[in-house]
């Protein structure tokens, strides 16, 4: 057993006039980072083949974003994913016409125990592949299985990082204040939170997890509930990790903190998957996860 070390709350350097509350998404580079990023951490990693597979993912991303990229306009879905409805999933065609170019390009190099689920999702209506993603916008995850969500959360987190972005470049959208734990833009779940280097070195960010937006939250509290007496930092034996738990002991929730100060590399969906030990010792610990992997879903036994 790894010894866990327990840091002290960090507080953001001070010095700084004003913060931009949100940062608006470049999906393509995102994903092109992405995908790099994950096959860097695999070499030599335990999941390796999954590391793989979801770069695969992130390509097939980047590469749609590049030939067919969305357009406002026609038949529109709610740019907060909490209030979507099933009449415009069915209705959307961009994230339906995304999910088949992400399956096909993925199951060109797809393992054998994939091949079963790709198939699947190619042979699906498209109101029942609109019914299952309408479950995962609405965190129902219990109604999708583990193997078909990274596939249909790929493709809609395509499509609402263009419209995230679009919206957020539009000069009349009113500027978003206060804090929150679940992005102010689509209403979903973060995937972990980043403390900047650069011009906004300290400031921690929430990434979120379906429009990749990411919004300022101050270090010294927790970022699911807001209190900030009981909340830890853990690492595995490396005081300096690039990835750390950050558990609150007032809620029992915890999410991932990336540091890029400690690894230039990091990007904190790649890094929050491969580094799912600290996962299980949190959730050893009586912890439950506050946010979402894109790429691994909690099953239905890890939210009852």
């Amino acid at each position: 057993m790894k010894t866990v070390n327990v840091v002290p709350v960090e507080r953001r350097t001070p010095g700084l006039q004003s913060i931009d509350y949100l940062l608006p998404a470049v999906p393509l580079d995102i994903y092109t980072r992405r995908a790099a990023r994950l096959r860097q951490l695999s070499f030599g990693h335990e999941i390796a083949e999954y590391l793989l597979f979801s770069a695969r993912i992130s390509d097939a991303q980047g590469a749609i974003l590049k030939f067919m990229p969305w357009a406002p306009g026609g038949t529109e879905v709610a740019l907060r994913a909490d209030t979507c409805s099933l009449e415009q999933c069915i209705r959307s065609s961009y994230w339906q016409a995304a999910l088949a170019h992400i399956v096909t390009n993925v199951g060109d190099a797809a393992e054998r125990e994939t091949l079963p689920v790709i198939n699947s999702l190619m042979s699906q209506r498209p109101e029942v592949l609109a019914s299952k993603s309408l479950g995962l916008l609405h965190a129902r995850f219990d109604e999708v299985s583990p193997g078909e969500a990274p596939f249909l959360w790929a493709a809609l987190s395509l499509q609402w990082a263009q419209m995230a972005a679009w919206k957020l470049a539009d000069p009349n959208t009113p500027p978003s204040g206060g804090e929150s734990h679940n992005c102010p833009i689509c209403g979903s779940a973060p995937v972990g939170s980043v403390v900047m280097t650069g011009e906004r070195g300290g400031l921690r960010y929430l990434h979120c997890a379906l429009c990749e937006t990411r919004w300022h939250m101050v270090r010294a509290k927790c970022s699911n509930c807001g209190e900030s007496d009981k909340v830890e930092y853990w690492s595995l034996d490396d005081l300096k990790a690039p990835v750390k738990i950050e558990a609150c002991g007032d809620c029992n929730g915890y999410l991932k903190i990336c540091y890029p100060e400690h690894d230039s590399g990091t990007e904190i969906v790649a890094d929050d998957l491969a580094s799912m030990h600290l996962d299980f010792e949190a959730e050893r610990m009586g912890f439950l996860r506050t946010g979402i992997s894109p790429f691994a879903f909690p099953s239905q036994a890890q939210r009852s």
